[in-house]
């Protein structure tokens, strides 16, 4: 998976400014799946275990943030056309829900550890909670 910006096709500045569409959206996409990345960073360092539907809902993601080159590529070419923009705006809401469902399903599947910070600040209180052993009770 990789953004991609050409070099322009002549020498002058000119040629470079006009490249700003692919630039512009380049930049988008750059910041969009660092944030992504950012994210399943964290969430993953405060998971216990990993289900099948959580390995499921994670190709998900995957599959639909592999899908913003092209996305990214049809909207710089193209200059902002509504058809392309439709598919961008599509893909990063899709992503943006794929990314909800593996929170849900690691929190369905208890794997998500809610851990103690100094000061008694809980990170990530709001999308985690500690398991349980069946054996003690809740």
């Amino acid at each position: 998976m990789v953004l991609e910006l050409t070099a322009p096709q002549g020498a002058g500045w000119r040629d470079l400014i006009a490249l700003w569409p692919k630039v512009l959206i380049y930049l988008a996409s750059f910041v969009y799946i660092g944030l992504h990345w950012i994210n399943h960073h964290h969430l993953f360092h405060a998971v216990e275990r990993v289900s099948g539907a959580a390995l499921w809902a994670n190709l998900g993601l995957l599959f639909l943030l592999s899908l913003f080159p092209l996305a990214t590529a049809w909207v710089g070419e193209h200059r902002f056309a509504p058809a392309p923009i439709s598919f961008y705006a599509a893909i990063t809401l899709a992503s943006a829900l794929a990314s909800a469902g593996l929170v849900r399903t690691l929190r369905r599947a208890a794997a998500l550890w809610v851990l103690p910070r100094p000061g008694g600040a809980t990170p990530g209180a709001a999308i985690a909670i500690a398991p349980t052993d069946p054996s003690t009770g809740p």
